[in-house]
């Protein structure tokens, strides 16, 4: 059996196949192949009027319900809560603070000259011979050296200033007291 008897047969087999199920679908009627579902049967809804109402703050409180309590609530209402003075600590912030007014800076005062500054001043100053630049054989000048700034040492950079260590203790001193409670946390 060669390639082209193969491929005819097989076109011939679904030609077949299709024309078989082609006759089934004229014979059969479509009501069998598809039954119809019956549609269930309508819902009717009555809608009434809505009626009026008691709002629950117009209904008179019954006296059952009002009835004192045994003990007393642990945390009181905000309209319950008693107190007799409340203090706040003074404020630091910027809006806190009073305005602050900057004075003129004050002159500064003339240095009195000494007998032994008036001499110095009056002596002739010998001019230092200023050096050459040094120049590279192609005519550049060389740069001149800079001297390395100061770099401050660790100990004066992590030190704290006297008035706010006193800061910081006087806050610390005021948010532990002795005479304040800690409250219920919320």
């Amino acid at each position: 059996m060669t390639y082209e008897q193969r491929q005819n047969y097989i076109t011939t087999g679904f030609i077949l196949l299709s024309l078989l199920l082609h006759l089934l679908l004229l014979l059969v009627p479509k009501d069998k192949l598809f039954p119809k579902q019956a549609s269930p049967a309508p819902v009717y809804v009555e809608v009434r009027p809505s009626e009026q109402r008691e709002r629950e703050l117009d209904i008179p409180i019954r006296e059952e319900l009002e009835k004192p309590r045994e003990e007393p609530a642990k945390r009181l209402a905000e309209k319950d809560q008693v107190v007799e003075k409340e203090m706040a600590p003074e404020g630091r912030d910027t809006e806190d603070r009073p305005p602050a007014v900057r004075t003129p800076p004050a002159p500064e005062p003339a240095p009195e000259v000494t007998t032994r500054q008036q001499k110095s001043v009056e002596a002739p100053q010998k001019a230092e011979p200023v050096e050459p630049t040094p120049e590279t054989p192609q005519g550049w000048r060389k740069p001149e050296t800079k001297p390395a700034p100061n770099i401050p040492d660790l100990a004066t950079l992590t030190q704290i200033s006297p008035s706010t260590l006193a800061q910081i203790e006087s806050d610390w001193r005021q948010k532990y007291r002795e005479d304040i409670e800690r409250g219920d946390t919320v």
